[in-house]
């Protein structure tokens, strides 16, 4: 019985790293558009209620290099708990809403998705920016609905747990994906939108 699980377990790396190659691949070839810089973003960036920290200033920097790209961005951002990466994926996420593109968030646990939502609802107060919160506590018919509003361009932001994963989303635009924890996700998770919409820059967030 080893012997077959064994096997089988190597033929399905074999599957998964093909599909990987084909993904990235595929990247390698698309053209995606520039986003000009809306400047609500400095209003936006000094309505931070606290110092930049140096390594803050730096990241802000370079996901303002990323929307001068015109291929997708894959970006890692690291650093411990409490250092200030939420508000470095709310600029990333205000970047793609101001020039029109949606921004998928994905986090693993219902209480860190929820931790999300709030932050970023109050972030975003002060602008005309649209945020949906999914989570396992979403009636199906309140997922259906908010998916619906997402993929009819009248959410911006969409918030979620695991269960954007099988969620029917074919918004046009989605030109960010940011992956919160992502070391608690496996690959072919963090694949599954890369494959859906491989014009979005992906942010990585981690702190390990």
């Amino acid at each position: 019985k080893w012997q077959t699980r064994k096997q089988k377990a190597l033929k399905n790396i074999e599957v998964i790293a093909a599909k990987l190659l084909a993904v990235a691949q595929k990247q390698k070839n698309i053209q995606r558009q520039p986003i000009k810089i809306d400047p609500a973003f400095t209003s936006f960036c000094n309505a931070f209620p606290f110092t930049e920290t140096p390594d803050q200033i730096r990241a802000t920097q370079a996901i303002v290099q990323d929307c001068a790209s015109t291929y997708p961005i894959n970006r890692l951002l690291m650093g411990d708990v409490g250092f200030g990466k939420t508000e470095i994926m709310q600029r990333a996420a205000f970047l793609q809403a101001s020039a029109s593109f949606k921004t998928i968030v994905i986090a693993p646990t219902t209480i860190l998705a929820t931790q999300h939502a709030e932050r970023f609802i109050d972030r975003f107060s002060q602008f005309p920016i649209e945020i949906a919160h999914l989570s396992r506590n979403t009636t199906p018919k309140q997922t259906a609905a908010m998916i619906a509003r997402f993929n009819d361009n009248k959410v911006d932001i969409l918030i979620g747990t695991h269960k954007l994963f099988h969620a029917a989303i074919a918004a046009e635009k989605v030109g960010l994906i940011i992956i919160d924890e992502e070391h608690r996700f496996g690959v072919k998770q963090k694949e599954h939108f890369k494959d859906l919409f491989p014009e979005a820059h992906f942010l990585k967030v981690s702190a390990t």
